[in-house]
């Protein structure tokens, strides 16, 4: 089953990742044991999830492990080692626990404090060469989680995307999303529509692309160019069915890096409120 996708200072761009800027306490989520998969649902999609209530309590202690991983342009996936992440609280610059990919992409938290309550966390990844890859789940953690896909995207490929779809990326003032919709199983819904907005007025923003134009494989998973710098609301529709919305924090560069850093936000679409 193929899955798409779907952390001195200078030193902290490169081989670890230290504190960043705090941002908006956005809902990240429990991927559960779903992994977005590119593989078509074999009854049709699955939207069995979309009227459950999220969970109010969390295993004390958990752990989050998944795998780094980068896609080709033949849609492909490769795994991406020594990558070094972080896993930071939403709104706060917290970090709980870091960690460095493997050379199978492999990566642990180890075990992390919850307090019973659901976590609001992210993971950031860094490696050189890549785009700074921040990964916001669409809802709290709140039980051990060990099939995350974590996407990264080298410097080369993104330029590759981006000349295939003709689209343009204005790294010094926007940072980019990658957007996966995809339903309770974790299979991708090709023919689905993104929707990024801002503010109380709900404004679009950004330059949505379905990466499968430029990948085989990748319908349903998108990539937003120019999306400015600070918090957006991410949601989407599928057969004129609104899938739930939720906030992730763009940001145009790398907060921890001195040295210019573009970044990936990676985020995913799910029924599951």
């Amino acid at each position: 089953m193929k899955r798409l996708s779907l952390l001195v200072l200078l030193a902290a761009c490169d081989s670890a990742v230290v504190a960043g800027s705090p941002d908006a306490a956005a809902p990240p989520f429990d991927p559960g044991s779903a992994s977005v998969t590119a593989e078509p649902p074999p009854d049709g999609p699955d939207f069995v999830c979309l009227s459950h209530q999220p969970p109010t309590v969390a295993l004390d202690p958990l752990t989050i492990a998944g795998t780094v991983e980068t896609i080709t342009p033949t849609g492909a996936l490769q795994p991406v080692d020594g990558a070094s992440l972080a896993f930071f609280v939403a709104g706060k610059p917290v970090v709980l626990a870091r960690a460095q990919s493997d050379a199978a992409g492999a990566f642990s938290t180890g075990a992390v404090a919850s307090g019973g309550h659901p976590l609001h966390a992210y993971l950031k990844a860094t490696k050189p060469g890549y785009r700074t890859t921040f990964l916001y789940p669409p809802l709290p953690f709140t039980k051990d989680t060990m099939t995350v896909p974590l996407p990264m995207m080298s410097d080369a490929l993104f330029a590759t995307i981006a000349s295939t779809l003709a689209a343009s990326q204005d790294d010094h003032h926007n940072g980019v999303l990658l957007v996966a919709v995809a339903d309770c199983k974790g299979h991708l819904l090709p023919g689905a529509t993104l929707s990024v907005t801002r503010g109380n007025g709900h404004v679009a923003v950004g330059d949505i692309h379905d990466l499968g134009a430029a990948v085989a494989g990748a319908g349903g998973l998108f990539l937003v160019f120019d999306v400015p710098d600070g918090k957006v609301e991410v949601s989407a529709a599928y057969g004129g069915m609104p899938l739930p919305e939720h906030d992730v924090m763009v940001r145009k560069q790398d907060p921890d890096c001195p040295t210019a850093r573009s970044t990936l936000t990676a985020t995913a679409v799910m029924p599951e409120p």
